[in-house]
Protein backbone atom coordinates (compact mmCIF):
# COMPACT_ATOMS: atom_id res chain seq x y z
CA UNK A 1 0.00 0.00 0.00
CA UNK A 2 1.36 3.40 -1.02
CA UNK A 3 1.44 6.57 1.12
CA UNK A 4 -2.05 7.64 2.12
CA UNK A 5 -3.99 8.89 5.18
CA UNK A 6 -5.37 5.38 5.63
CA UNK A 7 -1.88 3.86 5.55
CA UNK A 8 -0.63 6.35 8.17
CA UNK A 9 -3.59 5.62 10.42
CA UNK A 10 -3.22 1.85 10.01
CA UNK A 11 0.48 2.02 10.80
CA UNK A 12 -0.15 3.92 14.02
CA UNK A 13 -3.02 1.68 15.07
CA UNK A 14 -0.65 -1.28 15.14
CA UNK A 15 2.68 0.29 16.01
CA UNK A 16 2.16 3.58 17.76
CA UNK A 17 1.53 4.48 21.39
CA UNK A 18 -1.88 5.48 22.64
CA UNK A 19 -2.44 9.16 23.41
CA UNK A 20 -2.49 8.35 27.14
CA UNK A 21 0.89 6.56 27.00
CA UNK A 22 2.39 9.37 24.93
CA UNK A 23 1.30 11.96 27.48
CA UNK A 24 2.74 9.95 30.35
CA UNK A 25 6.11 9.36 28.64
CA UNK A 26 6.41 13.06 27.74
CA UNK A 27 5.50 14.28 31.21
CA UNK A 28 7.84 16.03 33.66
CA UNK A 29 7.34 13.20 36.17
CA UNK A 30 8.51 10.57 33.67
CA UNK A 31 11.50 12.74 32.71
CA UNK A 32 12.68 12.57 36.33
CA UNK A 33 12.51 8.77 36.52
CA UNK A 34 13.27 7.65 32.94
CA UNK A 35 16.97 6.99 33.62
CA UNK A 36 16.38 5.19 36.90
CA UNK A 37 16.01 1.42 37.18
CA UNK A 38 12.23 1.88 37.40
CA UNK A 39 12.16 4.05 34.29
CA UNK A 40 14.22 1.59 32.26
CA UNK A 41 11.94 -1.21 33.39
CA UNK A 42 8.86 0.74 32.27
CA UNK A 43 10.39 1.47 28.86
CA UNK A 44 11.33 -2.17 28.35
CA UNK A 45 7.81 -3.29 29.28
CA UNK A 46 6.18 -0.81 26.89
CA UNK A 47 8.50 -1.85 24.02
CA UNK A 48 7.81 -5.55 24.60
CA UNK A 49 4.04 -5.02 24.65
CA UNK A 50 4.18 -3.01 21.43
CA UNK A 51 6.42 -5.61 19.77
CA UNK A 52 4.02 -8.44 20.67
CA UNK A 53 1.04 -6.45 19.49
CA UNK A 54 2.60 -5.56 16.17
CA UNK A 55 5.26 -7.73 14.55
CA UNK A 56 5.32 -5.27 11.62
CA UNK A 57 4.36 -1.65 11.16
CA UNK A 58 2.05 -2.21 8.21
CA UNK A 59 -1.05 -2.61 10.34
CA UNK A 60 -2.28 -5.49 8.18
CA UNK A 61 -5.92 -5.23 7.17
CA UNK A 62 -7.19 -3.53 10.30
CA UNK A 63 -10.14 -1.21 9.55
CA UNK A 64 -9.56 2.51 9.88
CA UNK A 65 -12.19 4.93 11.13
CA UNK A 66 -13.01 7.72 8.69
CA UNK A 67 -12.43 10.37 11.34
CA UNK A 68 -8.96 8.99 12.11
CA UNK A 69 -8.02 8.89 8.43
CA UNK A 70 -9.33 12.45 8.04
CA UNK A 71 -6.98 13.62 10.79
CA UNK A 72 -4.00 12.18 8.96
CA UNK A 73 -5.21 13.70 5.70
CA UNK A 74 -5.15 17.12 7.40
CA UNK A 75 -1.59 16.53 8.60
CA UNK A 76 -0.45 15.39 5.16
CA UNK A 77 -2.07 18.36 3.44
CA UNK A 78 -0.46 20.76 5.92
CA UNK A 79 2.96 19.22 5.22
CA UNK A 80 2.39 19.47 1.46
CA UNK A 81 1.53 23.16 1.75
CA UNK A 82 4.59 23.86 3.90
CA UNK A 83 6.83 22.01 1.45
CA UNK A 84 5.68 24.21 -1.42
CA UNK A 85 7.07 27.25 0.43
CA UNK A 86 10.67 25.97 0.37
CA UNK A 87 13.22 27.37 -2.08
CA UNK A 88 15.61 24.54 -1.30
CA UNK A 89 15.58 21.25 0.59
CA UNK A 90 18.58 19.92 2.52
CA UNK A 91 18.77 16.12 2.80
CA UNK A 92 21.20 14.09 4.88
CA UNK A 93 21.60 11.38 2.23
CA UNK A 94 20.97 10.61 -1.42
CA UNK A 95 18.32 8.12 -0.26
CA UNK A 96 16.36 10.85 1.54
CA UNK A 97 16.64 13.19 -1.44
CA UNK A 98 15.31 10.51 -3.78
CA UNK A 99 12.25 9.88 -1.60
CA UNK A 100 11.34 13.56 -1.36
CA UNK A 101 12.06 14.17 -5.04
CA UNK A 102 9.54 11.51 -5.94
CA UNK A 103 6.79 13.39 -4.11
CA UNK A 104 7.98 16.96 -4.81
CA UNK A 105 9.99 16.93 -8.06
CA UNK A 106 10.02 20.71 -8.55
CA UNK A 107 12.11 21.65 -5.54
CA UNK A 108 15.90 22.12 -5.39
CA UNK A 109 17.60 19.38 -3.39
CA UNK A 110 21.06 19.40 -1.79
CA UNK A 111 22.70 16.57 0.12
CA UNK A 112 24.41 17.77 3.30
CA UNK A 113 26.16 14.89 5.13
CA UNK A 114 25.69 14.98 8.90
CA UNK A 115 28.11 14.42 11.75
CA UNK A 116 28.48 14.90 15.49
CA UNK A 117 31.21 16.15 17.80
CA UNK A 118 32.53 12.74 18.97
CA UNK A 119 33.66 11.48 15.56
CA UNK A 120 37.28 11.08 14.42
CA UNK A 121 38.80 9.00 11.65
CA UNK A 122 40.71 5.92 12.80
CA UNK A 123 42.58 3.36 10.65
CA UNK A 124 40.77 0.11 9.77
CA UNK A 125 40.92 -2.63 12.39
CA UNK A 126 42.89 -5.77 11.50
CA UNK A 127 40.61 -8.07 9.52
CA UNK A 128 39.12 -11.03 11.40
CA UNK A 129 40.85 -14.35 10.88
CA UNK A 130 39.77 -17.82 11.97
CA UNK A 131 43.43 -18.37 12.87
CA UNK A 132 42.85 -16.17 15.93
CA UNK A 133 41.00 -19.11 17.46
CA UNK A 134 37.93 -17.14 18.55
CA UNK A 135 34.39 -16.54 17.32
CA UNK A 136 33.56 -13.69 14.94
CA UNK A 137 32.00 -10.74 16.84
CA UNK A 138 29.00 -9.25 15.05
CA UNK A 139 27.40 -6.13 16.57
CA UNK A 140 23.88 -4.73 16.30
CA UNK A 141 22.57 -1.48 17.83
CA UNK A 142 19.01 -1.15 16.52
CA UNK A 143 16.68 -2.63 19.15
CA UNK A 144 13.96 -5.24 18.63
CA UNK A 145 11.63 -3.13 16.53
CA UNK A 146 10.60 -4.84 13.30
CA UNK A 147 11.41 -1.91 11.03
CA UNK A 148 15.00 -1.96 12.31
CA UNK A 149 15.36 -5.41 10.76
CA UNK A 150 15.87 -7.37 13.96
CA UNK A 151 13.87 -10.33 12.63
CA UNK A 152 16.03 -10.31 9.49
CA UNK A 153 19.17 -10.38 11.65
CA UNK A 154 17.89 -13.37 13.63
CA UNK A 155 16.98 -15.20 10.41
CA UNK A 156 20.51 -14.58 9.10
CA UNK A 157 22.03 -15.77 12.39
CA UNK A 158 20.10 -19.04 12.20
CA UNK A 159 21.23 -19.53 8.61
CA UNK A 160 24.87 -19.02 9.61
CA UNK A 161 24.55 -21.39 12.58
CA UNK A 162 23.06 -24.12 10.38
CA UNK A 163 26.02 -23.65 8.00
CA UNK A 164 28.48 -24.21 10.86
CA UNK A 165 29.83 -20.68 11.31
CA UNK A 166 31.13 -19.68 14.75
CA UNK A 167 30.17 -16.19 15.85
CA UNK A 168 28.93 -14.09 18.75
CA UNK A 169 26.01 -11.70 18.32
CA UNK A 170 26.61 -8.59 20.45
CA UNK A 171 23.34 -6.70 20.95
CA UNK A 172 22.99 -3.12 22.19
CA UNK A 173 20.17 -0.69 22.91
CA UNK A 174 17.31 -2.89 24.12
CA UNK A 175 16.23 -5.80 26.29
CA UNK A 176 16.96 -8.89 24.19
CA UNK A 177 15.85 -11.61 26.57
CA UNK A 178 13.97 -14.57 25.12
CA UNK A 179 16.12 -15.20 22.04
CA UNK A 180 16.57 -18.78 20.78
CA UNK A 181 19.17 -20.60 22.87
CA UNK A 182 21.18 -21.72 19.83
CA UNK A 183 22.07 -18.12 19.02
CA UNK A 184 25.17 -17.03 20.91
CA UNK A 185 23.71 -13.63 21.79
CA UNK A 186 25.34 -11.31 24.31
CA UNK A 187 22.97 -8.52 25.39
CA UNK A 188 24.69 -5.32 26.50
CA UNK A 189 21.48 -3.33 26.97
CA UNK A 190 21.36 0.42 26.62
CA UNK A 191 24.67 2.10 25.88
CA UNK A 192 25.57 5.71 26.56
CA UNK A 193 26.69 7.70 23.50
CA UNK A 194 30.11 8.40 24.97
CA UNK A 195 30.71 4.63 25.29
CA UNK A 196 29.73 3.72 21.73
CA UNK A 197 33.22 4.08 20.24
CA UNK A 198 34.75 1.71 22.79
CA UNK A 199 32.01 -0.86 22.15
CA UNK A 200 32.57 -0.63 18.39
CA UNK A 201 36.30 -1.25 18.74
CA UNK A 202 35.56 -4.65 20.30
CA UNK A 203 33.63 -5.84 17.22
CA UNK A 204 34.68 -7.45 13.94
CA UNK A 205 31.68 -6.02 12.05
CA UNK A 206 28.46 -4.10 12.58
CA UNK A 207 25.17 -4.90 10.87
CA UNK A 208 22.40 -2.35 10.15
CA UNK A 209 19.54 -4.42 8.67
CA UNK A 210 16.72 -1.83 8.57
CA UNK A 211 13.70 -2.80 6.48
CA UNK A 212 12.11 0.66 6.30
CA UNK A 213 13.85 3.49 4.46
CA UNK A 214 16.08 5.49 6.80
CA UNK A 215 17.35 8.99 6.10
CA UNK A 216 20.87 8.22 7.31
CA UNK A 217 21.81 6.15 10.38
CA UNK A 218 24.69 7.31 12.60
CA UNK A 219 25.77 3.77 13.53
CA UNK A 220 27.20 3.26 10.03
CA UNK A 221 29.28 6.44 10.22
CA UNK A 222 30.38 5.77 13.80
CA UNK A 223 31.53 2.23 12.97
CA UNK A 224 33.46 3.27 9.88
CA UNK A 225 35.17 6.07 11.83
CA UNK A 226 36.40 3.39 14.23
CA UNK A 227 37.68 1.29 11.33
CA UNK A 228 35.00 -1.40 11.78
CA UNK A 229 33.41 -3.02 8.69
CA UNK A 230 29.68 -2.42 8.19
CA UNK A 231 27.03 -4.55 6.54
CA UNK A 232 23.76 -2.72 5.87
CA UNK A 233 20.55 -3.07 3.91
CA UNK A 234 19.79 -1.05 0.80
CA UNK A 235 17.12 0.83 2.80
CA UNK A 236 19.73 2.66 4.89
CA UNK A 237 20.58 6.21 3.81
CA UNK A 238 24.21 5.94 4.90
CA UNK A 239 24.73 2.91 2.64
CA UNK A 240 26.61 5.28 0.30
CA UNK A 241 29.55 5.07 2.73
CA UNK A 242 29.56 1.26 2.78
CA UNK A 243 31.50 -1.00 0.43
CA UNK A 244 28.86 -2.05 -2.19
CA UNK A 245 29.70 -5.71 -1.59
CA UNK A 246 28.40 -5.32 1.96
CA UNK A 247 24.99 -3.83 1.03
CA UNK A 248 22.27 -6.51 1.03
CA UNK A 249 18.65 -6.62 -0.10
CA UNK A 250 16.35 -5.21 2.58
CA UNK A 251 14.40 -7.94 4.35
CA UNK A 252 16.51 -10.78 2.90
CA UNK A 253 18.08 -12.77 5.74
CA UNK A 254 19.83 -15.16 3.34
CA UNK A 255 21.52 -12.27 1.53
CA UNK A 256 22.61 -10.79 4.87
CA UNK A 257 24.02 -14.16 5.99
CA UNK A 258 26.02 -14.42 2.77
CA UNK A 259 27.66 -11.00 3.34
CA UNK A 260 28.56 -11.89 6.94
CA UNK A 261 30.02 -15.18 5.76
CA UNK A 262 32.24 -13.31 3.29
CA UNK A 263 33.73 -11.25 6.11
CA UNK A 264 34.25 -14.34 8.25
CA UNK A 265 36.05 -15.89 5.29
CA UNK A 266 38.50 -13.00 5.13
CA UNK A 267 37.17 -11.05 2.15
CA UNK A 268 38.85 -7.63 2.01
CA UNK A 269 36.50 -4.65 1.87
CA UNK A 270 36.92 -0.90 2.06
CA UNK A 271 36.51 0.44 5.61
CA UNK A 272 36.92 4.19 5.46
CA UNK A 273 35.13 7.51 5.61
CA UNK A 274 36.03 9.52 2.48
CA UNK A 275 38.36 12.45 3.07
CA UNK A 276 35.76 14.69 1.40
CA UNK A 277 33.17 13.82 4.03
CA UNK A 278 32.64 16.86 6.35
CA UNK A 279 33.35 15.03 9.57
CA UNK A 280 34.04 18.05 11.79
CA UNK A 281 31.38 20.58 12.67
CA UNK A 282 33.45 23.36 11.06
CA UNK A 283 33.66 21.38 7.81
CA UNK A 284 29.92 20.85 7.86
CA UNK A 285 29.31 24.56 8.49
CA UNK A 286 31.53 25.39 5.50
CA UNK A 287 29.62 22.92 3.32
CA UNK A 288 26.30 24.46 4.40
CA UNK A 289 27.59 27.97 3.65
CA UNK A 290 28.65 26.85 0.16
CA UNK A 291 25.20 25.41 -0.50
CA UNK A 292 23.47 28.65 0.53
CA UNK A 293 25.77 30.62 -1.75
CA UNK A 294 24.98 28.31 -4.67
CA UNK A 295 21.26 28.73 -4.07
CA UNK A 296 21.57 32.51 -3.95
CA UNK A 297 23.46 32.42 -7.25
CA UNK A 298 20.87 30.13 -8.81
CA UNK A 299 23.02 27.00 -8.76
CA UNK A 300 21.84 23.53 -9.70
CA UNK A 301 20.70 20.96 -7.16
CA UNK A 302 23.35 18.62 -5.77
Amino acid sequence: EGPSPEACARCNISGGMSLKKSLIMQSAAYARVKDTALGRSIRACVKNVMARRSPTLSGGDQPVEESRAANYESILEYNREIFELFDMVLCVSARAAAVYKEAFPFRDYYVLPITHARLKRHPPRPAYSVLEGRAFRLGYFGGKRAYKGFDVLIAAAKRLISAGYEFELHLYGDDYRGLPSEIRAISHGRIEPENTAAALRCLDAVVVPSTYKETFGFVVLEALCEGVPVICSDAVGSRDLVDPRMVFRSGDGDDLAERVARLMGGEHIEVTVPASYPLSMSDQASRLTDIYKRVQMGGEDG
